[in-house]
């Protein structure tokens, strides 16, 4: 199983390679959990009544956005631009104003934003997958590389941090 930010398309065009062993996954940082044999798939949608502040707000910003949806339901928002800060800053005081109705998770790296539903993240789907399959939790090993996978590999005894390298850079030397 994968577990990535990455919504299912992308991650399967990255997984060219190794995707016929792949049994399924948690997509999206847990916005969409497959199990590609038995054909199941979960989806965390982002709340109607929230999806929409937030794409006026990305609107006004002028970021650029993308939605990802299934079946009518919006479980990831990606958005990049020059004011994605700004965006970013209005949304966590949206949140704020919300205060416990506020369901999402919002993370942004450079001008890079990406937006799930707060209860949508990779442990919680690894879990699901676990609880579906009765797998236990000290027999699971999970690996992971950047800080939202923090969560899953604290929760799983058996986990690995692994190390980032540097990026190879194409074209001659």
């Amino acid at each position: 199983y994968l577990a990535t930010s990455l919504p299912l398309a992308h991650a399967m065009k990255k997984c060219h390679e190794v995707k016929a062993f792949l049994s399924g996954g948690v997509f999206a940082n847990g916005g969409m959990v497959c199990l590609f044999q038995k054909k199941k798939t979960w989806i965390t949608a982002i709340e109607k009544e929230i999806l929409q502040a937030v794409l006026q707000l990305l609107q006004a910003f002028r970021v650029r956005m993308k939605t990802y949806e299934q079946d009518g339901m919006v479980y990831k928002i990606t958005g990049t631009g020059r004011k994605t800060l700004q965006a970013y800053n209005a949304l966590q005081e949206l949140m704020e104003d919300a205060g416990d109705d506020a369901q999402l998770t919002v993370v942004i790296e450079g001008e890079y934003l990406e937006i799930t539903g707060r209860k949508a993240n990779k442990l919680a789907g690894v879990q699901r997958i676990c609880e579906y399959y009765g797998y236990e939790r000290d027999k699971v090993l999970v690996a992971g590389n950047s800080e939202n996978d923090e969560e899953m590999l604290d929760y799983f005894p058996m986990s690995v941090l692994v190390e980032k390298t540097a990026e190879k850079r194409r074209g001659s030397v």
